[in-house]
């Protein structure tokens, strides 16, 4: 067996480093062009990656070296908590006087027709709220079938990629399929009561930006979102499968536009794609809220067959804020 040379093992490292920093620098270019925008998406990895290879330059004393990865890594490290920084603040103090809510999203997949796996898990979360993406009106209704504590219903399926289904246990007052764009998604929208307080819901599968028109599409659509939110009186939660992580300049862009906070309360993770590879799976789908919420706990369900892992979001209708 051939071994390397402490040379040949410096210069390795060397270039993984380089590819890094290269990738990571890239990554804060996401607005210019498709390809960057998708690097945005690793930076948990980037980290990750970074300091492990300090830890291994360490035994060749290459300080120089040494310092450029620990500089990857805290670089990496501090836009973790960039997105939500501003988002995040001041809503813990809401949750003490507030109404509970519990909004599970999941991509069902439409390859998926293991309608008896995911409504046992559905079920066994105790949802207020189950927003369904990548289904049609026929798979909903097989799903719906199965979870009789979930009897109010709302599908928006007129493209079958990029359906929507929302199952409430709590009344649905007006119901509405929202076209984005001309050329984009429709999302579902519906009124509902939890505990005597109207909520807005929007579910939504937004189109997967790989190549510039699809890319152009997300983008739009995102867009446009942001604006239907920022329209919306009162308490409002969107989930779904967005097509984006929390560290593109696109989604820090929405949020600011939009008004809206991570239902995670700044958390970075937990990812939720690809689902059978968990510890570097991304999260591109969310849960995002107004301001009258307070985020209590966001975490990674169990699989259900589906590429997305479920996601759920405990929140809290802060009450006070309800009654502007």
């Amino acid at each position: 067996m051939k071994y390397l040379t402490s040379r040949q093992i410096r210069t390795r490292l060397s270039i993984a480093v380089a590819l890094l920093w290269c990738a990571t620098l890239a990554g804060f270019a996401g607005g210019w062009w498709w390809p960057m925008d998708l690097l945005s998406s690793f930076h948990p990895h980037y980290a990750a990656a970074f300091l492990a290879g300090a830890l291994l330059m360490l035994a060749t004393r290459r300080w120089l070296l040494v310092a450029a990865a620990l500089g990857g890594f805290v670089l990496n490290a501090s836009v973790l908590a960039g997105p939500f920084s501003a988002a995040q603040a001041s809503h813990r103090e809401l949750a003490a006087n507030a109404r509970p809510l519990r909004v599970v999203t999941l991509n069902v997949w439409f390859r998926n027709h293991d309608y008896d796996r995911v409504a046992r898990y559905l079920e066994a979360t105790q949802a207020d709220v189950v927003i369904l993406q990548e289904v049609d009106a026929a798979q909903a209704l097989e799903i719906g079938a199965r979870l009789d504590e979930y009897p109010y219903r709302f599908v928006e399926a007129a493209r079958v990629r990029h359906g929507a289904a929302i199952l409430s246990r709590h009344p649905l007052g007006a119901t509405q399929a929202v076209r984005l764009t001309p050329e984009g998604v429709t999302v579902a929208r519906a009124r509902l009561e939890v505990r005597g307080q109207p909520v807005t819901v929007i579910g939504a599968h937004l189109h997967w930006p790989v190549g510039p028109r699809d890319s152009r599409l997300r983008n739009d659509e995102l867009a446009a979102l942001g604006r239907l939110a920022a329209d919306v009186e009162g308490p409002l939660v969107i989930a779904g499968d967005l097509n984006i992580t929390p560290f593109s300049p696109w989604f820090a862009k929405f949020l600011g536009e939009s008004g809206l906070a991570d239902c995670s309360g700044g958390a970075a993770l937990p990812g939720s794609w690809p689902a059978w590879f968990g510890p570097a799976a991304i999260r591109i789908d969310h849960c995002l809220m107004s301001t009258h919420f307070a985020p209590l706990a966001t975490r990674r369900g169990a699989r259900v067959g589906s590429d997305h892992a479920p996601l759920v979001n405990d929140l809290a209708l802060a009450v006070r804020l309800a009654r502007h």
